[in-house]
């Protein structure tokens, strides 16, 4: 007899063999998915520090490390943008 096609066996074991794959494969990319987006938001807030830094290095009466005495500068993301840091 010649037979064409496959047998429900065959198929089943091939749904079963993609589905295992599946559940193996989508764990570790929604892992390395997020380790990457940690690690380019680590590098976009290192820029930004960076960027704070070098304004206030630029400005003669603003400290680069405020201490208790002389308090914290808040510079907005927009401010280093406008002056080209960022």
């Amino acid at each position: 007899m010649n037979k064409k096609g496959f047998t429900l066996t065959e198929l089943l074991g091939v749904i079963v063999i993609l589905l295992l794959l599946i559940l193996i494969v989508t764990p570790l990319t929604i892992n390395y998915s997020k380790k990457a987006s940690d690690s380019v938001y680590d590098v976009q807030i290192k820029a930004i520090k960076d960027s704070a830094r070098e304004w206030s290095s630029d400005k003669d009466n603003i400290p680069l490390i405020p201490t208790e005495e002389n308090g914290c500068i808040e510079v907005s993301l927009e401010k280093l943008k406008e002056a080209g840091y960022l």
